[in-house]
């Protein structure tokens, strides 16, 4: 899971969406409205289709004209099982997970290298030892991919 969960704000333009894809090396990201709540999932494909429209027609739009455009979020919450995370993860359209702490405030992300992570620690030659029943907060690592 992400120590601290990366967003762009909907207030955002489309231009400085694509140099924070660019600078951060991300591949989706919650798009959150000013007071936080999250709106959306942005995509690199769902932005390239922004960017496309937008320098099409010339403009510079905020992130909050093109919410339709965004991937319905995939919320867990931080303490469901192993099984569920992998459930939720497999089956959702971005494969990411918006961590929820108990009053459901976002407060991480996780993605399959998050995943992939806690059972390469939990193999037989892994370095932690760990056990895959772990919740979802424990894979080390903090993959945005």
């Amino acid at each position: 899971m992400t120590k601290s969960l990366m967003t762009l704000n909907s207030t955002e333009d489309v231009e400085t969406a694509l140099q924070f894809f660019m600078e951060k090396k991300v591949t989706s990201i919650p798009v959150v409205s000013p007071s936080g709540s999250v709106l959306g999932m942005l995509t690199e494909l769902v932005l390239a289709k922004i960017v496309y429209q937008s320098r099409a027609a010339k403009k510079n739009d905020k992130m909050g004209t093109h919410l339709s455009a965004l991937v319905p979020p995939q919320f867990i919450h931080k303490e469901a099982p192993l099984a569920e995370v992998v459930k939720c993860l497999v089956t959702s359209p971005t494969n990411r997970l918006i961590v929820q702490d108990a009053t459901s405030k976002p407060i991480g992300m996780i993605s399959p290298k998050d995943i992939l992570k806690l059972f390469a620690d939990a193999s037989p030659g892994g370095t932690h030892g760990a056990t895959p029943a772990a919740t979802p907060t424990t894979p080390p690592g903090a993959a945005q991919s």
